[in-house]
């Protein structure tokens, strides 16, 4: 989205409008975690003070994730609110606002993701579970070497022996 700069009066302007979900660039990405499913969206007010353009509004984009607990694939919703931008227009004529605003939003998609948090859906991630089972049994295991008192075998060795024979 470029904006011509001299078009924006003194008391400033509103600007809506949308990006295609090819701006973010994650589609060739094989490696991506994220898959972006609906434009990305923004209702801003738009404003010089002095040397500087000031953005302010909502931004948001929906996206499929990838949960990091049990791979499941999930929708998410991210949404900016009151979100605040401001960018050095010194000596320009025009702004192209469409890096700006692809980088707060990719940078506000969570680095690891998790369907029970998701914000459209609700979702009960398996991953979630398989852990509270694991750290169940591990309690179970604890529980029962130190009532067994582990006398039949000898003590092994710790972790920090054997990180040290690495050393060695």
């Amino acid at each position: 989205m470029i904006i011509d700069l001299s078009q924006i009066p003194p008391e400033g302007m509103e600007s809506t409008d949308t990006f295609e979900t090819d701006i973010f660039g994650l589609e060739a990405d094989t490696r991506a975690k994220a898959d972006p499913k609906c434009p990305c969206w923004f209702e801003t007010y738009l404003r010089r003070v002095e040397d500087c353009l000031v953005l302010r509004g909502s931004i948001g984009a929906g996206f499929l994730l990838e949960c990091a607990r049990c791979t499941e694939i999930y929708r998410e919703a991210i949404e900016l609110q009151d979100h605040t931008l401001q960018i050095d227009i010194e000596g320009r004529a025009s702004i192209d606002l469409t890096d700006y605003l692809r980088e707060d939003i990719l940078l506000a998609l969570p680095s690891y993701p998790n369907c029970a948090e998701s914000t459209v859906s609700e979702y009960h991630c398996a991953g979630d579970q398989a852990i509270a089972k694991a750290k169940l049994d591990a309690k179970k295991d604890r529980s029962s070497e130190s009532k067994a008192g582990n006398s039949d075998s000898a003590d092994p060795k710790g972790v920090w022996d054997a990180l040290d024979e690495l050393t060695e």
